[in-house]
């Protein structure tokens, strides 16, 4: 229920006194606010509120970029208020800094969300080692705003954090990412079910990863490369339970993606590429029909973007004609729905549910 919520609520209840209010839309009110701020406003007022504050319902601490002196009266109220944490949000790398001396450990017992940006990548490997402890980490986003090296620690960390449900990792800037994580073994699967990772990786790489998350239901990544070396078919995981898959890739030939996407998942419901390299080859109708029809049947939604840029290269292949095969009845009985776009110097191809258009 959102604050615009709670206000049409009170009105329509005509309540005229916070006395009349339950206790359950205090709970949605206390979730804007700090929790060292609803212990100013609401203890000592009489034995309803203290009791709620003093409850088993857990309060939402949020901390960001603030004046250093509203950040320090914040961090004082850590070890008071950490049984009652649940989300960690920080854009201020000096608060990173202090809250790397804190003691981490399990008595964090609802500390469920963690998203970070800004912030540096010895901070951020030195927090992860101690993130071990939290016994309700469901959750950590990263955005970084560069890096170039540990990419590959920060990957073999977090896959071991034990409860950790979903993991983003963003990087705004990079140079040559080597991302050297080998084929896992039983004991290094990762409890992950839901992995964005946006920032380039190759095909190889994203195998690699893809190993140690037998659990994962979504996955999407973005600049999936070409890699140097085909992929071993015995190398790919089968991902039973990956149900929504969101890739883009600048280069990537048709093949290879086709092969990864038929040892990965034929449990898919939902798949979104776009494509922006010059492979004619991902305009064939016809391909992805049999690609969908034999290989993954439980698709419903089906989103797909080939970018083509018109400069002196380009010419009309055979594939081009192909593409016709987007308007057959495979696709109009499922109600996916294909266009043609010209814009600027590009050809945008473009199917999308027809709810979509």
């Amino acid at each position: 229920m959102s604050f615009i919520c709670i206000l049409f609520f009170l009105e329509r209840k005509s309540i005229n006194s916070i006395e009349q209010l339950s206790n359950e839309i205090f709970y949605e009110i206390f979730d804007y606010l700090l929790c060292q701020d609803i212990s100013k406003a609401f203890s000592n007022l009489n034995n309803r509120f203290e009791n709620l504050i003093n409850s088993s319902y857990i309060l939402t601490i949020r901390f960001s970029s603030e004046s250093e002196s509203i950040l320090e009266d914040r961090y004082k109220h850590i070890d008071s208020d950490k049984y009652q944490i649940i989300l960690l949000h920080s854009d201020n790398q000096s608060f990173i800094n202090k809250f790397n001396t804190y003691t981490i450990d399990s008595s964090f017992n609802h500390f469920q969300s963690i998203i970070l940006h800004e912030i540096e990548i010895f901070q951020l490997m030195k927090l992860l080692v101690r993130l071990k402890s939290l016994p309700c980490l469901f959750s950590l986003t990263v955005f970084l705003d560069y890096c170039d090296d540990g990419l590959s620690d920060i990957y073999q960390i977090v896959y071991h954090l034990p409860f950790l449900k979903y993991f983003k990792l963003n990087i705004l800037d990079y140079h040559e990412l080597n991302l050297n994580i080998p084929i896992a073994t039983n004991e290094q699967f990762s409890s992950i079910e839901y992995l964005v990772i946006y920032h380039r990786l190759t095909l190889t790489e994203l195998t690699n990863l893809l190993s140690r998350t037998p659990r994962l239901t979504h996955l999407c990544c973005f600049n999936v490369i070409e890699s140097e070396d085909d992929i071993k078919s015995e190398t790919l995981m089968k991902l039973n339970n990956l149900r929504h898959l969101t890739i883009s890739t600048n280069y990537l030939e048709f093949d290879k993606f086709e092969k990864f996407i038929v040892k990965l998942s034929s449990q898919l419901r939902i798949l979104n590429i776009k494509i922006n390299c010059a492979n004619t080859n991902y305009l064939n109708g016809a391909r992805w029909e049999h690609l969908i029809s034999q290989h993954i049947p439980y698709l419903n939604k089906f989103l797909f973007c080939y970018t083509e840029v018109i400069d002196n290269d380009f010419e009309i292949t055979p594939c081009h004609a192909l593409v016709n095969h987007f308007t057959s009845s495979f696709y109009l009985k499922r109600q996916w729905i294909f266009r043609i776009f010209i814009k600027n110097d590009k050809i945008i191809y473009l199917m999308r549910p027809s709810r979509y258009i």
